[in-house]
């Protein structure tokens, strides 16, 4: 796939799906499955999904087979342009074999020993920071601080990663 494209998804994504699910979440407050029973199906919000189901068989039958045509027109396009799968679908991955051999990862393993302090590494602890200071702030009664928590992060990051790198020596 094309860099143009890859971006093309993840702007379409952030902006019209992600965006507005954390606008419906954590902004106005509000419960899809309640405003879907009370709206949609004009049921109390405390019904159960089963009992809606089977009120409303031939609306569920309908929308999978909506979906289904969906995620069919969505292939048809871009299926030429998606490269050819490297395996056949399975559910034991043990079933593939290894894609590698022992001597492509020794190789890798060597190339790697003595670079602690890597981009890879940088962009770990900053991911990982930016994540957990979200989380916490959904968290209520939270005290510490975004900073405290970056730093609590990294430490813990460069500690794993130095112990790692000693284990493989």
């Amino acid at each position: 796939m094309t860099k143009r494209l890859l971006i093309g998804a993840a702007v379409f994504i952030w902006t019209f799906i992600k965006l507005p699910q954390e606008y419906w979440i954590h902004i106005a407050h509000l419960d899809t499955t309640d405003l879907i029973k009370e709206e949609l199906f004009g049921v109390p919000a405390d019904t159960p999904f089963s009992e809606i189901i089977a009120d409303n068989v031939r609306f569920f039958i309908g929308l999978l087979v909506l979906l289904g045509t969906a995620a069919a027109g969505i292939n048809l396009p871009i299926k030429d342009k998606l490269p050819a799968a490297g395996w056949k679908l399975a559910f034991d991955a043990d079933a593939r074999g290894r894609d590698v051999t022992d001597e492509q990862i020794e190789l890798q393993a060597a190339s790697m020993r003595g670079h602690v302090f890597t981009i890879e590494l940088l962009e770990k602890i900053a991911l990982l920071s930016l994540e957990m200071i979200i989380f916490t702030r959904i968290i209520p009664g939270t005290a510490s601080k975004p900073s405290e928590q970056a730093i609590g992060i990294a430490v813990f990051i460069i500690l794993n990663t130095v112990v790692s790198e000693f284990v493989t020596r």
